[in-house]
C-alpha cells in the first residue's frame, strides 16, 4: 500500500510502558519580504496541526507547542533564534527527538516552500518535500497535501523491541527453548487486536502459522515481523527473540471510515430494510458499514422511490451519515366512480390524506394507499412509474336506511369512522319543535328546528344527539374544520353559489334557524346543528355552516333557539 504507515509494535506479556517521543516544528523562515510574520506563523501552526494528526498521543508522541519550545531554549535564546539552517543543533538544544521546519523562498514570479524533517540523535534527514505555487494560499495547500507523508516517516523509523528500559523486562517462561542444529529454537505466541491479521516473519509466510492468533517456532535473534489486515494500517517491527514463551501482541490501527445509510423515506412507504444497497457495484446487507479509505460509489434502490446514488470520499476514522430524503416514484391515477351506472363524486384519499373527489386525475406515489368514499374503501389499483392508470370504482348500494318506528319516517344513514350518522335532518314532532316559517313543506324539506331540551330527547331509541367531541371527530374525517363546510354541505339549495361538494353524502341543508323571540331567519344562508354539550345552564354549543365559507366551527347560543338535529347511533 502506497504511503502506508509503519507503527510501533507493542511486545508484551503484561502492560508495557512507552517512552515519550518529542517532535518540534520550528518557526517557518523566509527570504526577506517574501511573506509576512503572520503568514509564517500560520504555516507553522498548520505543520503542527498535521503532525498532531499523524502522530498519536497514545503511542507516546508529543508535538511541542510554541510555548514548549520557548521554555526549552537555552538561556539567552529566543524562538526567533531557531530560524536558520542548523535544524539538528536547535533540536538538540530543546531536547527534541525529531525537528522539522519549512522555508519559503521565491523562484521567478512564484513562491517556493521546502520542508525538512531530521532525526536529531543521528543527524539524519528522514523526510522532505519541495513545492512551487503562485501565492501563500497555494503553499498552504501543498503543506496540507504533503506534510502527513513526511511526518509518517517518524513512525517508519520507530521500532520497539523486547528488553531495555522501553520494553518488557523480567519475563520468565520456564522454557529456554530447544537445540536445533547450530542454534536454539524458541516458541513465540503471536496475537493481534483485532484477530485475523496476516503476518510474515523475515519476509516469509509460514503456511501452518500465518494468521493471528498463532504460535510459531523461531531461532534466536532478531526477526522482522510484518502484519496486515484489510482496512487496518500495515505494521512492521523488529523483535529480538531470546526465550520461549514470548507473547508478541499488536494493536492494529484502523484505516477505514464508517458509513451509516439511513435515508428518510418521504411519505413513509418504505424503509431501509426493503432497499437494495450497492457499494462499488456490490450488494451489501447492513446499513452500517466499514469502508476502506478512498473513493466509493454508493447506490440505493427501492421499488417505491427514485433511485439515488452518490460519490463518497472516506478518510481514516471518518464517520459519515447519509440521511437525505428519498423521493417517491410517481405515476398518474385517473379514478372515476359510478353508482348504478351514473357518475358519482366521492372523496379520494392518498396515504390517508384527502386529495380531492372523483373524477380524480393526479400524479401520486406508485406505492401509495388509495382509498375512496366516506367509508375509505381501499381501491385495488396498481400504479406504474411514469404512466397513467385508469380505474373505475363501482359503488355498491348498501341500502343503509333507518326507519323511525315512532312515525315511520325513513332516514339515510352513513358511517364516518366509528360513528354512524343520520344523513338527513330529524323530522320527528315534539312540543318544542318547529317547521321553518311555520310551513309544513319546510319540515319535509329541512326537517324540524328544535329547542335544545327537545333536541336532547328527540332522537329515537338507540340514537342520541351528538356531543361536541363527536362532531369534531366527523370534521377530522373530512379534512378538518377548515374544509368541513365544503365537504358536508349539500350540492343545492344554498344561496349565491354557496353549495358544497357533499363529498360524504352528509347533505347539510341551509335550514336557517328560529331565534329565541320566535323569528325565522337565514333560510338558504346557514345550517345550524345542536350538540349535546352545554356551555352553562342557559347555553349550549352548536355547529354552524355558512353559504360563502368552506370552514365550519362551533358557537354557543341560548337553549331557546331552534336548530336542526342530526342523530348518531349509540
Amino acid at each position: 500500500m502506497a504511503g502506508r504507515l509503519v507503527y510501533f509494535l507493542i511486545v508484551c506479556l503484561a502492560v508495557a510502558s512507552m517512552a515519550s517521543t518529542h517532535v518540534a516544528v520550528l518557526e517557518t523562515v523566509s527570504e526577506q519580504g517574501v511573506i509576512g510574520r503572520s503568514e509564517k506563523m500560520f504555516l507553522t501552526d498548520k505543520l503542527r496541526e498535521r503532525a498532531n494528526k499523524v502522530l498519536p498521543t497514545y503511542m507516546g508522541y508529543i508535538v511541542m507547542t510554541r510555548e514548549n519550545i520557548s521554555a526549552m531554549l537555552p538561556p539567552g535564546k529566543s524562538i526567533e533564534d531557531c530560524e536558520g539552517s542548523c535544524l539538528v543543533e536547535t533540536g538538540k538544544n530543546i531536547a527534541a527527538d525529531y525537528v522539522a521546519q519549512a522555508r519559503v523562498g521565491k523562484f521567478g514570479k512564484q513562491l517556493t516552500v521546502t520542508m525538512e524533517l531530521y532525526e536529531t540523535a543521528g543527524n539524519n534527514l528522514i523526510g522532505s518535500f519541495t513545492a512551487r505555487k503562485p501565492d501563500a494560499e497555494g503553499l498552504l495547500e501543498e503543506i496540507e497535501r504533503e506534510a502527513d507523508r513526511v511526518f509518517q516517516q517518524i513512525l517508519a523509523t520507530s521500532v520497539l523491541t523486547v528488553g531495555g528500559s522501553d520494553g518488557i523486562s523480567g519475563v520468565k517462561t520456564g522454557n529456554e527453548g530447544y537445540q536445533s542444529g547450530d542454534g536454539k529454537i524458541y516458541i513465540v505466541n503471536v496475537e493481534s487486536s483485532p484477530a485475523g491479521a496476516l503476518f510474515s516473519v523475515d519476509g516469509r509466510i509460514n503456511s501452518g502459522c500465518n494468521t493471528t492468533p498463532c504460535s510459531i517456532a523461531l531461532p534466536g535473534g532478531s526477526h522482522q515481523f510484518n502484519f496486515s489486515k484489510d482496512m487496518y494500517q500495515n505494521m512492521d517491527a523488529m523483535v529480538n527473540v531470546q526465550k520461549s514463551g514470548l507473547k508478541v501482541s499488536v494493536k492494529l490501527t484502523p484505516y477505514f471510515g464508517k458509513l451509516t445509510i439511513d435515508p428518510v423515506f418521504e411519505g413513509g412507504m418504505g424503509n431501509i430494510g426493503d432497499a437494495e444497497i450497492k457499494i462499488d457495484g456490490k450488494k451489501v446487507q447492513s446499513k452500517s458499514l466499514q469502508l476502506s479509505v478512498g473513493d466509493h460509489q454508493v447506490q440505493i434502490s427501492h421499488r417505491c422511490y427514485e433511485k439515488i446514488s452518490f460519490n463518497l470520499n472516506v478518510k481514516n476514522r471518518s464517520i459519515i451519515l447519509f440521511d437525505q430524503k428519498m423521493k417517491p416514484l410517481l405515476g398518474g391515477l385517473q379514478l372515476d366512480a359510478t353508482l348504478e351506472g351514473k357518475p358519482k363524486a366521492i372523496p379520494v384519499y392518498v396515504n390517508g390524506l384527502l386529495k380531492g373527489n372523483t373524477p380524480f386525475l393526479e400524479m401520486v406515489p406508485v406505492c401509495a394507499k388509495i382509498q375512496a368514499g366516506k367509508d375509505k374503501k381501499e381501491i385495488p389499483v396498481k400504479l406504474k412509474a411514469g404512466e397513467t392508470v385508469n380505474h373505475l370504482y363501482k359503488i355498491r348500494t348498501t341500502g343503509d336506511v333507518f326507519v323511525d318506528r315512532r312515525d315511520g319516517k325513513k332516514y339515510r344513514v352513513l358511517k364516518a369512522g366509528k360513528l354512524t350518522w343520520m344523513a338527513q335532518n330529524l323530522n320527528y314532532e315534539t312540543a318544542g319543535s318547529y317547521c321553518y316559517g311555520e310551513e309544513k313543506s319546510n319540515c319535509k324539506k329541512y326537517g324540524k328546528l328544535y329547542l335544545w331540551d327537545d333536541a336532547k330527547r328527540a332522537c329515537p331509541i338507540g340514537w342520541h344527539l351528538p356531543s361536541k367531541a363527536e362532531w369534531e371527530s366527523l370534521f377530522a374525517m373530512v379534512g378538518g374544520i377548515s374544509m368541513a363546510g365544503s365537504m358536508l354541505k349539500s350540492k343545492n339549495d344554498w344561496s349565491k353559489g354557496g353549495n358544497g361538494s357533499d363529498a360524504f353524502a352528509f347533505s347539510a341543508l341551509p335550514a336557517g334557524l328560529r331565534n329565541d323571540e320566535g323569528e325565522y331567519v337565514f333560510e338558504g344562508w346557514a345550517a345550524n346543528f345542536w350538540s349535546s354539550t352545554e356551555r352553562d345552564s342557559s347555553t349550549a354549543y352548536f355547529v354552524y355552516m355558512y353559504y360563502g365559507r368552506d370552514e365550519t366551527n362551533f358557537k354557543y347560543q341560548n337553549k331557546e333557539f331552534g336548530h336542526s338535529v342530526r342523530c348518531v347511533k349509540d
